[in-house]
């Protein structure tokens, strides 16, 4: 026992001292970063410390400044240059760092138009983002995946409700009506939303007229191609699998009113417009209301939150709780899961590639329940008919369903009733056990918990069947047609229900929700598209490429 002891305080003692040392390690670490033979200064080059969130970036004139510790790596990078790395060790002084210029991504190809090109051949604004960028990141669709990645593609979602799909815009508004750009998969229009990440091969964003001009007045805005996953000859059969669980939550709430500012500034408000012979309340807070909020704030065991109204209506409650209503419809984290199953292979002159992909996703606004679900079924196979013939099928499922609680006929079912109906005086439920809500209060919880279900069910088939034909030498007709199918079905169940005053009394109906009702609606579209080109490419003595 003395023993251990006696370890413990040397442990203790090791600790103690050791932290400030380790502490006074951390330095400031000062440098340029520059290119070329001239050392020209490299402007918003990336340092970051290896391992960590930490980092900077350099500015016009290619200095930087970040603090490491002793043994630590700085990486310093740059879009179209090699990154290298710094030991920290001993540094002292101003650091350089001179960054080479990548060649070796020249001579990849990009798709471009309806066909490809090499990027030391390209004339226009064109990015690129293959699939191990995608497959890094827990994301929802395809616009979750490309935010911050590519430069100039804006990316907006209105909110973050399970399934919400986001719009694209490349360099700004360019009109006052829309300016989304074309999105085409695999050469047919589709929307990214709804396709399954992991199928992405590579996604080809062209920002100007230059690059976009081959689709016409449709490219105006910009084009955004994306290549799926193709099949590749003489392949072992390979079955793979990818998932992923994560969580989202709220990254910043607003810190609203408690009761009693409330019921002050309310107040406040109401003698300011009977002053100014402006607007006032219908229903007025009382001094006794300011009285029991102050008491139920100090001591919520033994206070009241509610207490018969004396003034308006003996049947009714007047509130004096104190609810924080973001925290009872936005409690913690939700989760969201995705998974993909894959198999691929080739064998003489035929291959395929086919999988099944599945999310799911559910709702921050817990009271909800609100859930939305992805399916994506694809196979594609490619055969070489002859020597000249190539042939390929491709066909794509997207169905995807979500389900939600049906919003007021008034107001929805939104963040609108939470500046408005949902004051922090209100409970969530009356003493009796019925949900509060009365007159001008709509309660939320009551409203996602009583009324009807919204439901959404939408198939979006696809249909490619294609050949590549190479009749002369350097030739190359290619030509695709492809059949679309989309089908959706709507549902939307309004249920009335009651409200409770004093002791259980029946008060009326929600208003917002009445009469009880059904709809359901069915849209069908079919859409037929037919690429055909053809290709010529050659290089001459060498070095003339054509």
């Amino acid at each position: 026992m003395k023993k251990f002891y006696k370890y413990l305080r040397v442990s203790v003692f090791c600790f103690l001292f050791g932290l400030p040392l380790s502490l006074m390690a951390q330095r400031q670490i000062t440098g340029t970063v520059t290119t070329g033979a001239n050392s020209s200064p490299l402007a918003n080059a990336s340092v970051t410390v290896k391992g960590t969130s930490i980092g900077t970036t350099s500015d016009a004139g290619g200095r930087f400044s970040i603090e490491a510790r002793e043994g630590q790596t700085l990486v310093i990078s740059s879009v179209g240059y090699e990154s290298t790395e710094l030991p920290v060790r001993n540094v002292t002084g101003n650091v350089a760092v001179s960054l080479n210029q990548t060649t070796s991504t020249l001579t990849d190809v990009v798709v471009v138009g309806y066909g490809t090109q090499k990027k030391e051949n390209l004339t226009g604004a064109i990015a690129t983002v293959g699939a191990e960028k995608l497959e890094s990141r827990p994301i929802t669709n395809v616009a979750a995946g490309l935010q911050g990645l590519i430069p100039n593609l804006n990316i907006n979602r209105v909110n973050g409700s399970p399934g919400q799909a986001a719009t694209f815009n490349i360099r700004g508004a360019g009109s006052i009506n829309s300016s989304s750009p074309l999105v085409l998969v695999d050469g047919v229009q589709m929307d990214p939303n709804i396709i399954n990440p992991d199928d992405i091969e590579t996604i080809t964003v062209l920002k100007d007229a230059a690059s976009a001009a081959i689709y016409g007045v449709r490219g105006a805005f910009g084009v955004i191609l994306i290549t799926t996953k193709s099949p590749k000859k003489n392949a072992p059969v390979r079955i793979s699998y990818s998932g992923s669980f994560t969580s989202t939550r709220p990254t910043r709430m607003p810190d609203l009113m408690n009761s009693l500012e409330y019921i002050t500034a309310h107040r406040e408000a109401d003698r300011n417009g009977a002053l100014s012979g402006g607007a006032t309340a219908s229903e007025k807070y009382t001094a006794q209301d300011s009285t029991m909020a102050a008491a139920y704030l100090n001591d919520p065991q033994n206070n009241a939150d509610v207490y018969v109204d004396p003034v308006y209506n003996p049947s009714k409650y007047r509130y004096v709780g104190n609810t924080d209503w973001i925290d009872v419809l936005y409690p913690g984290w939700a989760p969201m899961t995705q998974h993909t199953i894959s198999a691929s292979g080739g064998q003489g002159k035929t291959s395929f590639v086919a999988s099944l992909g599945y999310f799911r996703q559910e709702g921050l606004l817990k009271v909800a329940n609100e859930v939305y679900q992805r399916f994506n079924p694809t196979l594609k196979m490619s055969t070489e008919a002859t020597s000249w013939l190539d042939l390929n099928f491709k066909v794509t499922l997207n169905s995807s369903t979500s389900d939600k609680p049906t919003g007021a006929s008034h107001g929805g079912l939104s963040s609108g009733w939470i500046p408005t109906d949902l004051r922090p005086t209100m409970p969530v439920y009356h003493p009796d056990g019925h949900y509060s809500g009365q007159g001008n209060f709509t309660n939320m919880v009551a409203l996602a918990t009583l009324n009807g279900r919204t439901k959404q069910q939408i198939n979006d088939l696809f249909l490619t069947g294609g050949l590549v034909l190479r009749p002369v030498k350097n030739v190359r007709v290619v030509a695709d047609y492809t059949f679309n199918n989309t089908a959706q079905f709507d549902q939307q169940h309004y249920k009335e229900y009651k409200e409770y005053g004093v002791n259980g009394v029946l008060l009326g109906t929600f208003p917002w929700s009445t009469p009880s009702r059904l709809t359901e609606g069915t849209t069908s579209s079919l859409y037929n598209v037919l690429n055909a080109y053809a290709e010529y490419e050659n290089t001459f003595a060498g070095v003339h490429y054509l």
